[in-house]
């Protein structure tokens, strides 16, 4: 009777490890979700610091979050530079190419000012 019990034991017990083992695995990927999920939200948030700042056009804010997020680049530090920068100059993105193909001069923001003293001064 013992030798019963012991294999109805042992059978248990093989059962849970497998229950354990998939809920491990399941708990990893839920995980790795809500990193990557928190890191896109910052990498939105930096972007919308470098629109607020002049970095960077509305337009392409979504463009580089997602560039941004899919990078191995410490966010803290992007964002600190972001935060800090005057937006004269530090384009984060391929700015100045879309403006100079779009022909778009706005002078408004930081960026429009460079950009358009770029595209419209006779130093080149």
């Amino acid at each position: 009777m013992q030798k019963i019990a012991a294999a109805d034991l042992d059978h248990l017990l093989i059962k849970s490890a497998h229950v354990i083992r998939s809920q491990e695995a399941k708990i990893a990927e839920l995980e790795q979700q809500l990193s990557d999920r928190d890191r896109q939200s910052h990498a939105e948030k930096i972007a919308g610091i470098a629109v607020d700042r002049g970095v960077m056009s509305e337009d392409n804010a979504e463009d580089y979050a997602t560039e941004l997020a899919s990078s191995d680049r410490d966010l803290g530090l992007v964002e600190d530079f972001v935060s800090r920068s005057s937006g004269a100059g530090v384009p984060l993105g391929s700015e100045l190419e879309k403006v100079a193909g779009e022909h778009n001069i706005d002078g408004d923001t930081a960026e429009g000012r460079f950009n358009n003293f770029l595209l419209t001064s006779d130093h080149a």
